[in-house]
């Protein structure tokens, strides 16, 4: 551990390690400390009733951890989590033996709610389930701080869902559709006539259309699991067994995240009574089951559901609701929630067995036994459920407390959610997170705030995810870290006056069914996409606590800027403003000296003014509210430390900028930054760290391909029967296809052809996409997994045919393709693959021995898949379109597009296509109308390449899960050798990530592996992953009728 961490984390729920995660991802080191013997939190998995069943104690369902942005970033389901769909997310039966749903589909879901309320229910969701995504990242911003990247869609959800849910359901006329969605409701522990009760079920509901309510294979524990496993691979350690009584039994460090109660944090930082307004909520009775067999439900709605609401009407669930939460008994009947693992996940109980889930509400700390109530209730609606009954185990409010000391008198939400305080939490104030910078035994309210220590809990106002206060807290411990001293606290306790806490991020009723699953946040929430308000607001929030005149020293930061000085206005512009500036002349080079074992800069060369160490990445200065223009490539560094200019090409609406070595100290030497186009935040190049002595940093295929013929602007306007935007792989195949078929063609590229994602691909052509098969098989079906490799081997099959009959060198090989593991405990997983894949059609067999020069512990192997040069392939395509009469067009920019018969394209330079039908093939879809990019990740990848003689050169096609990601292959390179090319260390676009130290990580790998390798090339490509692992291929929006998409191909395309 190093002597000064970023940031220490206070808890290892799934809230605390996401927070973990993201800060990692970052490039914080981060140490995360859980007082119990492993991590978890409210998301465990544990054999509470016999051997062989294994129970989640408090989580089970996991409708917002599926739809967390930040859980779709992360490379979970390389470390082990997988979800798993029921056939349909909720049912709730009836005592007529019939049921509502909630399935994936809005017009089922409409439909078993009867002709009556179908329509009513349709117009209520459609409206927002289109900008479900960006609704739900407006959820986490700031409280009444910062700007909605949706205001109007944001204001119509809160006209809806504002008022409490019993005025939302006069809108239906019947009781089915009242009782789901007083049900969904429930799921907060909130009375159903509470303020903003409205969205909770709008909110539950529309997670469970857009993506579903899932359960993780295996349990829960599963997720915590994976988030663990991600941290450590980032860098990041957790300390079990380790319980946290005062700040001083933490190591120092710039922040603290607590993924606590905010008693507990009050305890612990000595807080004194500065929560004592906070209320908790109502409890629960939780019995877990084993069972000899399924449920034997009544309605057959409920037998394939994954969770099943039990309650005869709306006004029995209100009731039940204001017993357990405003008049303190136990109802009568109780009204339950309950999740069904095993129809989905056989492994949770052994052969022909269950395992069941329920719980019902009772008041805060009761300590009476309800388990008689719920049976007579579960009889109800499923006749001879007791006798299915092997074992049980019960936990009241005093057996979950002594679970999880963060569950206040059994409180799984971790704070009541009604009120104001469903909105506004931990305290009522305009900066609810704020918290005493020092101690008090009082602290009625702080003097200042100061965010250095975060508590990460659902102890804020409920959000669409248990976790989803995570990535917040995130970027709330990036800024703390911001806002602490480079040189850190003295070991053992905090710095003075800087010593404080800010209680709470985001959260929802963490440990509630449904939400303890991971945040429902982006990066962008704590990076660049947040508005310039809240960022100002932050900066301002982050400034020094010195007073007004005091110079200001520098502070690490990642978002809008954080620095010493006054505490109420922004600091000054520096004097020498460096390369990031205001519409200025750049500024010359500055040489600047590098330590490269810790990856600083040192400030400025020998001869100039010293200063403390400063981090080469995420370092921010002084801010300014006005456009600044940045670079959008990195300046280059010579050997002697000088940074050459960059050419700005664009405009972000507010950066940080740095103002020298000590900022504010000495202003004269301004170190010149690379800002990130996505983040927005700064990032001193560090091309000195880069020991891999690559020859060149240009793709292997753009290097060696011949190239091409000119392919011209077009001159004026033109009129075809097809215009298609993207000369890539798919661009150019359906060109091709086209032109072959008689139509006019006209293919626009803004760059060059084959020099984008495709030209910078390892140019395999598989349909083994590393274990997409038995998760497809799972989701989606064995049919649709079918499909999806017969369209995967119909595309290599094709492309073979167009290589034989245009001639084209192209460099095609035959090769077999492996998916293989080297964790023997994940060797299940691809024994599933290869099982999976031999049932869609695919040749796939499991093995154990590769031609890899180390052994692996399982491997699913595909023959009969191909590896070529892609460029020479697509440049051969694209002289035979214009044989054809096709128009080819590079550094063509197409900035508009009109639809309608016919459809009108302009360009840059304002030439316009008119086409009857267009096609969009440009990797990141412009003009994209539907929205894709909420159900699109970017991923990038890193390459390197070395030539290998021929003998130690693997034949085959191989890529691992683990690993951060491993592909190799090998293409000809002259006699007697093959170029290796492997790519690996997948992270996502704009998260902070030392490129550099990945680069490293990489070809020390290789070299490791397959010994003293010389690399001639390194380069990157970026993918986009959907959301349900199959591409988006069709009209580009539903609208369409001659506009189309090809996108979301996950790096397979």
């Amino acid at each position: 551990m190093p002597s000064m961490l970023d940031v220490v984390v206070v808890g290892a729920g799934p809230n605390g390690l996401t927070a973990a995660v993201e800060l990692a991802r970052r490039g914080f080191s981060v140490a995360v400390f859980e007082a119990r013997d492993t991590v978890g939190g409210g998301a465990r998995t544990q054999e509470l009733t016999l051997p062989g069943f294994r129970h989640d104690p408090c989580s089970a369902a996991h409708p917002l951890g599926i739809n967390s942005p930040a859980f779709r970033a992360m490379p979970l389901e390389r470390y082990g989590l997988q979800w798993l769909h029921a056939e349909r997310p909720m049912a709730h039966p009836f005592t007529d033996g019939t049921a509502a749903v909630l399935s994936r589909s809005v017009a089922e879901t409409a439909a078993s709610f009867g002709p009556r309320d179908a329509g009513t229910y349709r117009r209520l969701v459609e409206p927002f389930l289109s900008r479900w995504d960006t609704l739900a990242q407006d959820f986490m911003s700031l409280p009444l701080t910062a700007l909605p990247r949706d205001p109007v869609t944001l204001a119509r959800f809160g006209l809806v869902g504002l008022p409490p849910s019993t005025w939302l359901t006069r809108r239906f006329r019947d009781e089915r559709a009242k009782a789901l969605f007083a049900g969904l409701v429930a799921h907060v522990i909130a009375p159903l006539d509470g303020i903003a009760t409205g969205a909770v079920g709008l909110v539950f509901a529309l997670a469970a259309h857009a993506r579903g309510w899932p359960v993780a294979r295996g349990g829960s524990q599963s997720i915590s699991d994976a988030l663990t496993a991600y941290l450590k691979d980032l860098g990041g350690t957790v300390h079990t067994d380790y319980e946290v009584k005062r700040l001083d039994d933490l190591p120092p460090a710039r922040a603290y995240v607590f993924d606590t109660s905010p008693t507990a944090l009050a305890r612990i930082a000595g807080f004194g009574r500065y929560y004592e307004g906070y209320r908790y909520g109502a409890s629960v009775f939780k019995i877990d089951y084993a069972l000899d067999g399924p449920v034997p439900w009544t309605a057959k709605e409920a037998r394939t559901a994954g969770t099943v609401q039990i309650g005869a009407s709306s006004a029995e669930i209100g009731t039940a609701l204001r017993a357990a939460s405003r008049e303190g008994r136990a109802p009568d009947p109780p009204f339950l929630i309950t999740v069904q693992p095993s129809v989905v996940d056989p492994s949770r109980a052994p052969d022909g067995k269950q395992v069941f889930w329920a719980y019902g509400h009772v008041p805060n700390g009761w300590t009476g036994d309800l388990t008689d109530a719920m049976e007579r209730q579960l009889e109800r609606f499923a006749p001879g459920f007791r006798d299915r009954v092997l074992a049980r185990a019960t936990a009241g409010p005093p057996e979950l407390a002594a679970h999880n000391a963060n569950y206040v008198g059994g409180d799984i939400a971790c704070g009541a959610a009604s009120g104001l305080q469903l909105l506004l939490r931990p305290r009522l104030s305009l900066f609810p997170y704020s918290t005493p910078t020092r101690p008090s035994s009082s602290a009625p309210r702080p003097p200042r705030r100061d965010p250095a220590c975060t508590v990460c809990r659902a102890t804020t106002r409920p959000r669409p995810s248990g976790g989803d206060c995570a990535v917040h807290d995130g970027g709330r411990a990036c800024s703390g870290a911001g806002t602490a001293p480079v040189h850190g606290p003295r070991p053992g306790r905090l710095d003075g006056n800087r010593r404080g806490a800010a209680a709470g991020a985001r959260g929802s009723a963490a440990a509630e069914q449904t939400a303890a699953s991971g945040p429902l946040a982006s990066e962008r929430a704590a990076a660049a996409s947040v508005s310039p308000s809240c960022r100002a607001l932050s900066a301002r929030r982050a400034a020094g606590r010195r007073g007004p005149g005091a110079q200001p020293e520098a502070w690490a930061g990642t978002e809008a800027g954080f620095i010493g000085g006054s505490p109420n206005s922004l600091p000054p512009r520096p004097t020498n403003p460096p390369a990031v500036r205001d519409r200025g002349p750049v500024a010359p080079a500055v040489p600047v000296a590098r330590d490269r074992a810790r990856g600083r800069a040192r400030g400025p060369a020998p001869g100039r003014a010293a200063g403390p160490s400063v981090p080469a990445r995420g370092w921010a200065g002084a801010v300014s509210g006005r456009s600044v223009e940045y670079a959008s490539a990195p300046p280059s560094m010579g050997a002697d430390g000088t940074v050459s200019p960059c050419r700005p090409t664009g405009w972000c609406p507010w950066v940080s900028i740095a103002g020298g070595a000590r900022l504010g100290a000495d202003r004269s030497s301004p170190l010149r930054l690379f800002l990130h186009t996505r983040c927005g935040r700064g990032r001193a190049w560090n091309s000195e760290r880069m020991t891999l002595q690559a020859r060149t940093q240009t793709s292997y295929w753009l290097e060696t391909a011949p190239p091409g013929a000119p392919a011209p602007v077009p001159a004026g306007d033109t009129t075809v029967d097809v215009a298609v935007v993207g000369a890539g792989i798919a661009g150019l195949s359906a060109a091709w296809e086209l032109t072959r078929r008689g139509r006019s063609v006209a293919v626009l590229e803004a760059g060059r052809i084959a020099a984008g994602v495709t030209g910078h691909t390892t140019a395999k052509l598989t349909a083994l996409h590393t274990l997409v098969y038995d998760r497809l098989r799972r989701t989606r079906g064995t049919d649709a997994a079918r499909l999806y490799a017969r369209s995967q081997t119909d595309a290599i099959r094709r492309a073979a045919e167009i290589v034989d009959e245009l001639g084209i060198d192209c460099e095609w090989e035959e090769a077999a393709a492996y998916t293989y593991v080297r964790d023997g405990a994940r060797a299940d997983e691809v024994r599933a693959e290869a099982a999976a894949a031999r049932e869609a059609g695919l040749p796939a067999e499991y093995v154990t021995e590769t031609e890899l020069p180390f052994p692996v512990a399982g491997a699913v192997r595909v023959t009969g898949q191909a590896q070529f040069h892609p460029r020479k392939y697509l440049l051969a395509l694209a002289d035979e379109i214009r044989r054809r009469g096709g128009l080819m067009h590079e550094r063509t920019r197409v900035v508009d597009l009109t639809e309608g018969e016919p459809c009108v394209l302009t360009t840059e330079n304002g030439a316009r296509i008119t086409a009857d039908a267009v096609v969009v093939a440009t990797h990141y879809p412009v003009f994209d109308r539907a929205l894709l990019f909420t159900r699109l990740s970017p991923r990038r990848e890193l390459v390197v390449a070395a030539p290998i003689a021929e003998e130690r050169a693997p034949r085959g096609m191989y890529i691992t899960p683990e690993e951060n990601t491993r592909s190799m292959r090998t293409a000809p390179y002259g006699e007697g050798k093959r170029l290796l090319i492997v790519t690996g260390e997948h992270f996502t676009p704009g998260a902070g990530d030392d490129v550099e130290e990945r680069f490293e990580r990489l070809a020390e790998w290789a070299a490791r592996h397959f010994g003293d390798l010389t690399f001639t090339h390194r380069w990157a490509t970026q993918d986009n992953d959907s959301t349900d692992s199959v591409p988006l291929v069709g009209p580009l929006h539903p609208g369409s009728r001659h506009t189309y998409v090809a996108t979301g191909f996950g790096g397979w395309g």
